[in-house]
């Protein structure tokens, strides 16, 4: 009995201990290892990098295809060239006409691009983390009942020693424009995108909480039409009193109508037999 007892706790520990296995290796060691051999390096323009990070997953069409690899910022000069600031050092300062976000997204795949694609990030959900999701557009699409063409576009792709030598900050050879690479648009949690809405128009708001304020004063003051209704109760004993007389006229009239209307039913009643005996 003993050694039955002892062999089922035995067998339960093992399979205890394979779960936890199982478990690690599905959480992980795989998702590491289905990052590895990703040959496509696809750099883009973040327009805010708020929520994204190095190992933020990409999606395309909804399906993971791999995760930004890179993120850092450049300056760039007027014609959008970017300025690698490590080789020109004093030059790069007086040629500086802002900034930009890079991030080289790490895909499994070669993906055709269309002039009507999208990339942008998003939250996965309410709480969790950002994804940045690419839709690559599509070369024919209805507009109206009519089938249009669209122009296909060609990304700029990195090179795995062109990604190694932006690593490791040795631009040489490396020329990134701009203008060739595909941008990204930002959306944010619900919060943050209200925060803005008020932020963005604050002047706006600011007047009509001034106006709103205002007009409360000059009610609490007496002054127009309603602060009279509202602080003057004889004005609203006269008010009262007009629509009790309207409604007395209204009865009166009404009953007036009824009147007339039977004295003309009578009349119908008793002039009808008299033209029947008439000549």
């Amino acid at each position: 009995m003993k050694s039955k007892v002892f062999l089922f706790v035995v067998i339960l520990g093992i399979g205890f201990w394979l779960s936890v296995m199982g478990i690690g290796y599905f959480t992980v060691i795989l998702p590491p290892k289905k990052d590895m051999n990703l040959n496509y390096y696809l750099p883009v323009v973040i327009e805010n990098a708020h929520g994204i990070q190095v190992g933020t997953r990409v999606h395309v069409l909804g399906i993971d295809q791999g995760l930004v690899r890179y993120l850092d910022y450049f300056p760039i000069d007027e014609n959008q060239n970017i300025l690698f600031v490590s080789e020109c050092e004093d030059l790069c300062q007086k040629q500086m006409k802002g900034q930009i976000t890079i991030a080289v997204l790490n895909l499994r795949k070669s993906l055709e691009f269309y002039e009507n694609y999208a990339i942008y990030s998003r939250y996965d959900s309410v709480i969790g983390e950002k994804v940045i999701e690419i839709n690559p557009g599509s070369k024919i699409i209805k507009k109206q009942n009519q089938t249009l063409q669209v122009k296909k576009i060609e990304p700029r792709y990195l090179f795995p020693k062109e990604f190694f030598d932006l690593l490791v900050q040795n631009y040489q050879g490396l020329q990134i424009n701009s203008k060739t690479l595909l941008r990204t648009i930002n959306y944010d949690d619900p919060v943050t995108i209200i925060a803005e809405v008020i932020y963005e128009n604050r002047e706006s708001l600011r007047r009509i909480f001034s106006n709103l304020q205002e007009i409360t004063h000059k009610i609490n003051e007496g002054q127009g039409t309603i602060a009279l209704l509202i602080n003057d109760d004889s004005l609203v004993s006269e008010a009262d009193m007009v629509l009790i007389e309207a409604i007395k006229f209204l009865q009166t009239y009404r009953e007036g109508y009824e009147s007339l209307r039977e004295n003309k039913i009578f009349s119908n009643t008793v002039t009808g037999p008299l033209n029947f005996f008439g000549p």
